[in-house]
């Protein structure tokens, strides 16, 4: 029988004496054991958006480098480009333009504003905007039309080598500094024209200014080296990653390939500022939860971080200088780690045990069954719709349920962005194509947790084996009691082997006659087994043999010391409490593979899961309708996916709300608003059939009437307990990530400040305390 639920408590002499008895050979038995589509990613980093940056300056240069050389500077700019010239004349097109200007104001007084007067001339013809300002107007005016014909005038420029020392001068007058910048913009195409206005407006460090921005760019040799150094001396105020996030966005703004409204990012960053009481109550909370504790307990044992910190400044440096990985260097860290391939291993051997092969599948070598016995009952269905409500199937946590939406319009695009006051939470924002002359149209989701959104982006990756892979309409196993784990096995044979040596102990006890009545019954009782045809005297004698071998053998343990016999009686219980489990590839190293387990054995442990609920909820208690639910009588259950509906909602902010919601069933809504919130459901069963109850695999009972008391609480939990509220974050990420990838959106996936050192993971499970690691992977 597959069962969750512990087994009877320490103290049971009878049930010691019993299983003593079975044993020893008079009846063949061991004790039972329990048993129990891709979305087109693109990551961006702290290295990344370096790199973006440095390729809208380097494009901006080209441009303007380009527009120079048209109008008769063709010689100046070879010069720029010569190897050695340094940053401060070549960083931008406003670092060009300028650097030019300065030069020739050098060489002659008001020859640096004839070199602008030049450039507007020709900017002027293709920007209203420049030709309307004021200054330009005026410095039109001011140089006749032979002046402006550097054909007939050229413009004479101090050496490169100067401009150190000009740095040195007074600072650009405001209006030539205006003016560079207007020009800079019209020449630099889609480029970074103005990194030192970007960087003004994004670094507040106290001693960050213009004359620290310029001495940065003569003490680099890279646009990357004199990015990184910025971002180091410009910080904090704003932390570093909030401000490499900015300059991301900003980057974003400009890309042909990442394109955003620059008002549509203004609407993001405002979202991202703050963080919902909710997620403050848990961060707050978070080190004094009893299940997060021992948590970190475990970790530390096997010696391995035990949680996913809250980014700090020494982090992004790591990651800027390239010794913190970056981006698309989360995946190979995570399935690098030594343990990775052991449990996908596990996991993966579990599914081709379990489950039909799909048609393209023959990688399985497995017998048809999930066990040897051949009288045993086929593998289970991959379908959701039938495996999702199986106790032969999950026997844990699984999703896959179906997804729709009525949603009309295509997104433009969509991006993950990390909270700017703690990273380990986030917002989903897509963006549709604004209609003609309004602003773009910005859909955010609510705040979920980062870790629980990255794992549903793995799930949907394509770097899994094909056991693995997720696909439309078919069950995806989160995690799963493992009936053939080696774990189960080696529990078993230590149970086995205890009960063993207490039998004997209890032998030892008996005098010598007690001992050779002991024989004799033993091998009377065998005798008659062998015995196929027995009379009504034959059986009746048995039977009283039987009565007296568990008499005699009941003496010999009760004459135990009872200290010894409590912790045996202790040991044994844990001994058969412990379960092999087994989790999907891409829950490995996070957070969310503790949340999932614990969430499948907290029904065992329902008060200290109301407890710990009111510790991180603000103090709010358990309802009293719900306070009143004990477990019941159930063998196993599975906790499966809800089907949902991707809908818009206004609320009359900035942006739309982009809302998941769970349905009863394919058609109609959950009935309560918690079906925004909770989308799952459980499938409970039992020996003993129920109110409304069906026949199930292995001779057990589906019982709705369980469910149907159970469901509330779920409902309650998905707001008020971190591990049930990761759950449902990892579901409305999925259900969002699968359906942008059924309409080809893209995602773009900000990971700027994501920790991406692989936790420890835990393989086993006490069915009364939840989760822990074995002493295989590291722990002493």
């Amino acid at each position: 029988m597959k069962t969750k639920t512990p087994v009877t408590p320490a103290g049971n002499t009878m049930l010691m004496k019993l299983a003593m008895i079975l044993l020893m050979g008079i009846v063949l038995l061991s004790l039972p054991l329990p048993v129990r589509a891709d979305t087109p990613i693109i990551e961006v980093g702290a290295q990344e958006t370096i790199q973006l940056l440095s390729n809208q300056l380097a494009e901006s240069r080209k441009q303007t480098y380009s527009e120079l050389s048209r109008l008769g500077f063709g010689a100046e700019v070879a010069a720029l480009q010569k190897q050695g010239v340094g940053l401060i004349n070549n960083f931008s097109a406003s670092s060009v333009i300028e650097s030019l200007y300065r030069r020739a104001e050098t060489r002659k007084r008001g020859e640096g504003a004839r070199f602008l007067a030049i450039l507007y001339k020709d900017a002027a013809s293709n920007s209203a905007a420049i030709s309307r300002d004021p200054y330009f107007v005026k410095l039109k005016n001011r140089f006749s039309g032979d002046e402006l014909d550097i054909r007939k005038q050229p413009i004479q420029f101090a050496p490169v080598s100067e401009i150190p020392k000009l740095l040195n001068g007074p600072p650009l007058p405001k209006q030539v500094e205006k003016a560079i910048g207007f020009l800079s913009e019209a020449y630099s195409g889609r480029g970074l024209a103005q990194m030192r206005v970007l960087a003004l407006r994004t670094f507040r460090a106290r001693d960050f200014n213009a004359r620290a921005f310029e001495r940065t760019l003569l003490e680099s040799t890279t646009p990357e080296e004199a990015l990184r150094k910025l971002v180091k001396i410009g910080t904090p105020q704003p932390k570093a990653e909030v401000a490499l996030r900015t300059l991301m966005l900003d980057a974003m703004a400009r890309s042909a390939s990442l394109s955003i409204d620059p008002a549509a990012i203004e609407v993001m960053k405002e979202l991202s500022r703050d963080l919902p009481l909710e997620q403050q109550r848990y961060a707050a909370a978070e080190d004094i939860l009893p299940s997060r504790m021992t948590q970190m307990t475990e970790a530390q044992d096997a010696k391995q971080p035990g949680k996913i910190e809250k980014s700090e400044r020494k982090d992004v440096i790591a990651s800027l200088d390239g010794n913190g990985g970056d981006g698309l260097k989360e995946k190979s860290k995570l399935t690098s780690h030594p343990d990775a391939v052991n449990f996908r291993n596990s996991y993966e051997k579990y599914i081709d045990e379990t489950f039909e092969k799909r048609n393209n599948d023959t990688s399985s070598k497995t017998n048809p069954s999930r066990f040897s016995n051949s009288t045993t009952p086929p593998r289970t269905s991959r379908l959701f719709s039938v495996a999702s409500v199986s106790p032969a199937a999950g026997r844990g946590v699984s999703v896959g349920a179906k997804v729709t939406s009525d949603i009309k319009a295509k997104p433009a695009s969509a991006i993950w962005l990390a909270n700017d006051m703690d990273n380990r939470f986030g917002r989903l924002f897509v963006l549709f194509p604004p209609k003609s002359g309004s602003a773009p149209v910005v859909a955010a989701s609510r705040v979920l947790f980062t870790d629980s959104f990255r794992a549903a982006q793995a799930v949907l990756s394509s770097s899994h084996n094909p056991t693995s892979v997720f696909q439309e309409g078919e069950i995806l196993v989160l995690m799963s009691m493992d009936p053939s784990s080696a774990v189960t096995r080696e529990a078993s044979k230590k149970q086995q082997e205890k009960i063993n040596a207490v039998r004997m102990a209890g032998i030892e006890k008996l005098t010598e006659t007690e001992k050779r009545r002991l024989i004799q019954l033993s091998q009377a009782l065998k005798g008659i087994g062998d015995n196929p045809h027995l009379d009504a005297n034959a059986e009746a004698d048995a039977r009283k043999k039987l009565t007296e071998l568990i008499s005699l053998s009941s003496k010999g343990v009760d004459r135990l010391d009872k200290k010894y016999i409590n912790n045996a009686m202790e040991e044994i219980a844990e001994l058969s409490a412990e379960r092999g489990v087994v989790t999907h590839p891409a829950l490995f190293g996070r957070e969310l593979a503790w949340s999932t387990i614990r969430i499948d054995f907290w029904y065992n442990q329902l008060n200290a899961l109301a407890k710990e609920a009111q510790t991180m909820n603000g103090g709010r208690k358990i309802p009293q309708n719900l306070k009143r639910i004990a477990p019941r009588d159930m063998d196993t259950w599975q906790y499966y996916e809800r089907g949902s509906r991707i809908s818009l909602r206004s609320e009359g902010g900035k942006a739309l709300k982009l809302v998941v919601t769970s349905l009863a069933n394919d058609t109609n809504p959950a009935v309560s608003s918690a079906g925004e919130r909770s989308h799952f459901s459980v499938a409970m069963f039992s020996q003993l059939p129920g109110t409304g109850s069906t026949p199930a695999e292995d001779g057990l009972f589906r019982r709705p009437d369980v469910e149907k008391e159970y469901q509330p609480l779920l409902d309650w939990l998905a707001t008020n307990h971190h591990d049930f509220m990761r759950l449902n974050d990892f579901s409305e990420s999925f259900s969002l990530l699968r359906w942008l990838g059924s309409i080809g959106t893209s995602v773009t996936v900000e990971n700027i400040a994501q920790d991406r050192t692989a936790l420890a993971t835990p393989d086993r499970v006490d069915v009364r305390k939840g989760p822990y690691i074995g002493s295989e992977f590291g722990r002493e």
